[in-house]
């Protein structure tokens, strides 16, 4: 996963487009196959992270975090602590 996780931004530090951010949000909700994007809560689960991604300046460091930890939640704290947001939260 790291390795096709890493490849969505290169070796630039680029705001990911919608198709990297749909990319990246089928990895994570470990979509393997089309048809499992009939299940609703896959689907909805999907679109959500699309979203996040695409309102979240998410950069390289981010996505290698990804790849390494797997775990949103602690790559998207460090994310924001990076950008100098308070207590590492997200805006609201």
């Amino acid at each position: 996963m790291a390795l096709a996780v890493s490849c969505l931004v290169g070796c630039r530090n680029e705001l990911l487009g919608p198709r990297e951010c749909e990319y990246l949000a089928e990895r994570l909700a470990k979509v393997t196959s089309p048809d499992q994007l009939r299940n609703p809560r896959v689907r909805n689960q999907v679109t959500e992270q699309t979203n996040r991604c695409l309102v979240t300046p998410y950069d390289k460091t981010f996505v290698r975090c990804l790849g390494e930890v797997g775990r949103v939640d602690i790559c998207e704290a460090d994310l924001f602590r990076r950008q100098g947001r308070p207590e590492g939260r997200r805006p609201r």
